[in-house]
C-alpha cells in the first residue's frame, strides 16, 4: 500500500493491467464516527464479490486481486483519515491511494487501466502547494497535499536544517544563531498544525536578506524541487519584497498572502491560506476559458472524435478540455484512427495521449465549456 500525491505519477502507468479504481468522498471532520470506514468495506466487498462472481478479469488476476483486496482491508482507517475524497487504485502488485480535495462519487470500476479522471479533476489546478510565513522573529513552514495543510517542522524533520549565524551568513554577521527549529509558541503564528513552530532571531535588515537567501536556498533544494508544489509567501510586504529580492526558487508564485501572521492562531491561518487557494484557482480556471476562447480556429478541435484522436496520438494536444460526466463511446486504434463501436474506451485512450505527450486535461461543469461544446483540444503552435 503506497500513498501517492503528485499526479501524473509514473506508478500509475498500467495500462494494460488489471486495475480495480474504488472513490468515495471522506468526511473526517464529522461527528459522524463510522460512516467512511464502513462505505470503504461495503466497497471493498463489492470489488471482492465481482471478481468471484463475474468474468472481469482472468482467473489468475482475479484470484490475485481478491488477495490484493483483503489485505487493503488492513489499511482500512489510513484511507478514511482525511477530507474530500479517497481515489484508490488496487493492482495485481500493489495498491495506490490518494486524499483528494475534490469529493468523488462512490464508485467501484474494473478495467485495464486505472480511472484517472477523478485524480485530473483534483489536480487540474493548484491543490498542493507549500506556504512559508515570514516574520522577522520566525519563519514557518506548511503544505498542503493529500487534501490536508499540516505543518513541516524543519528542524525536527532534517538533520541539516540547523546553522548557526556565521554558518550561514558569514563572519560579518551579528553572531546571533540561527536556526530551524522551535523555542517558543510567541512569534510567527500561534497554536499547532501538526508541529510546534521555527523561530529565527536575528538583530539587522542586513542579516535578514541574508536569512531569508538561506531560507530560500534550503527549501528549494530540500523541498520544491523535489515535490514541484508552488510556494506561497504569508507575510508583510516588506518581509515579502525582501524574499523575492533574493530568491531563486522556481516554484515561487506571485500570489501572496499580505499580512502579519503572528497574531493569527492557525485556525486564522488555515482559513487565509483557504481564501487564497480558491483565489488562484478561481485565476486559473478563468485563464483556461480565456485561452480557448481566443484561440483561433486552426488551432482548436471541438467535438471531432477522429482529428481529436490523430492530434492526440500525435501529441499535438497542448490542453485538452472535457464537460464533467462525459462518456463518448468508440475508441482509437494503433494508427491514430476514431473507431465508432459501442466501448467507452475513447475519452480515457485520448486523456492518456495527452498526458504521455506533456500536455494538460481539465475537467469543466457543462456551463463553464464552450457552448454546444462537450470535448475541445488547444492544438500546439
Amino acid at each position: 500500500m503506497q500513498k501517492l500525491v503528485t499526479f501524473p505519477n509514473e506508478k500509475l502507468n498500467l495500462d494494460g493491467k488489471a486495475v480495480i479504481t474504488l472513490t468515495m468522498p471522506l468526511h473526517v471532520t464529522d461527528v459522524t464516527d463510522d460512516k467512511d470506514t464502513i462505505q470503504v468495506r461495503n466497497l471493498l466487498d463489492e470489488a471482492s464479490k465481482n471478481l468471484k462472481e463475474a468474468d472481469v478479469f482472468d482467473r489468475d488476476e482475479s484470484l490475485t486481486l481478491i488477495d490484493q483486496v483483503e489485505a487493503t482491508r488492513e489499511y482500512e482507517n489510513e484511507l478514511v483519515d482525511s477530507d474530500g475524497g479517497l481515489v484508490l487504485y488496487i493492482t495485481t502488485d500493489n495498491a495506490y491511494y490518494y486524499h483528494v480535495d475534490v469529493p468523488p462519487v462512490n464508485a467501484v470500476t474494473f478495467n485495464q487501466r486505472p480511472n484517472l479522471l477523478p485524480l485530473i479533476k483534483n489536480y487540474q489546478y493548484t491543490r498542493n502547494y507549500h506556504v512559508l510565513l515570514l516574520n522577522q522573529e520566525g519563519v514557518r513552514f506548511l503544505e498542503k497535499s493529500g487534501g490536508q495543510l499540516f505543518e513541516i517542522d524543519l528542524k525536527k524533520n532534517d538533520e541539516d536544517a540547523t546553522a548557526t549565524q556565521d554558518d550561514a551568513l558569514g563572519a560579518d554577521s551579528t553572531g546571533t544563531d540561527l536556526e530551524f527549529g522551535s523555542k517558543d509558541s510567541t512569534q510567527a503564528g500561534t497554536g499547532d498544525f501538526n508541529s510546534e513552530h521555527n523561530d529565527i532571531i536575528f538583530d539587522k535588515q542586513y542579516d535578514l536578506k541574508h536569512y531569508f537567501s538561506t531560507v530560500d536556498h534550503y527549501i528549494s533544494r530540500n523541498y520544491s524541487n523535489k515535490t514541484g508544489f508552488p510556494l506561497i509567501l504569508f507575510g508583510v510586504k516588506e518581509n515579502q519584497n525582501i524574499f523575492r529580492e533574493v530568491s531563486e526558487n522556481d516554484y515561487l508564485l506571485d500570489e501572496n498572502i499580505d499580512e502579519s501572521a503572528s497574531q493569527l492562531h492557525d485556525d486564522q491561518i488555515q482559513e487565509r491560506v483557504k481564501e487564497k487557494e480558491e483565489e488562484i484557482i478561481q485565476k486559473q480556471e478563468d485563464e483556461l476559458i480565456e485561452r480557448f476562447e481566443e484561440t483561433t480556429p486552426e488551432y482548436r478541435v471541438d467535438d471531432i472524435p477522429q482529428d481529436l484522436a490523430l492530434s492526440g496520438m500525435q501529441g499535438q494536444i497542448e490542453e485538452l478540455i472535457v464537460e464533467e460526466d462525459y462518456e463518448p463511446t468508440g475508441s482509437i486504434d494503433g494508427n491514430g484512427a476514431y473507431q465508432e463501436n459501442d466501448r467507452t474506451d475513447f475519452l480515457y485512450q485520448l486523456v492518456n495521449f495527452v498526458l504521455n505527450a506533456d500536455g494538460k486535461v481539465y475537467i469543466l461543469p457543462e456551463e463553464k465549456m464552450p457552448e454546444g461544446v462537450k470535448l475541445s483540444a488547444r492544438l500546439r503552435f
